[in-house]
């Protein structure tokens, strides 16, 4: 009498069937995770934006003079309001993130920190767009969801 073969380990055709189903998954994992990374760097820098915002609105109220925040294509900007105003800081877009065409170019805050209305969008490569609002009198910063 003979006994069993050993039938440990997997053969080839379910090694192959394996292999070949996690390719399908991770290619359709892919692709949605390049898409939350996008998303994601698009929020964050809304929320740099925000915070320059409320930097310059604070910096009007402590030292009594105009300040703004000026959006450019490669960047945003705090400076004085003053036409020959000193920047004081500046920051640049992350790769793939930039204003969107229908974006205020700059929004001001006179010496006491009051500003009228203003919105700024920002964009991704996937055309993502995301909102950042202040309101009049208030200064209150709002910033949208993803759209």
């Amino acid at each position: 009498m003979t006994g069993p073969k050993n039938t440990r380990g997997f053969t080839m055709l379910e090694l192959i069937l394996v292999i070949a189903i996690l390719g399908l998954m991770a290619s359709i994992a892919l692709p949605n995770g390049q898409s939350i990374y996008q998303r994601t760097i698009l929020r964050n820098t809304a929320n740099e934006v925000e915070s320059a915002l409320i930097m310059a609105r604070q910096l009007s109220m402590d030292e009594s003079k105009s300040y703004e925040v000026l959006l450019s294509t490669s960047r945003f900007s705090i400076r004085e309001s003053l036409a020959t105003g000193k920047r004081i800081h500046s920051w640049d877009y992350p790769e793939g993130v930039g204003k969107a065409p229908t974006s205020d170019d700059n929004i001001s805050f006179n010496r006491k920190g009051v500003t009228g209305y203003g919105k700024f969008t920002l964009e991704n490569r996937r055309n993502d767009r995301i909102d950042i609002e202040i309101h009049i009198g208030t200064g209150r910063v709002a910033v949208s969801d993803i759209y």
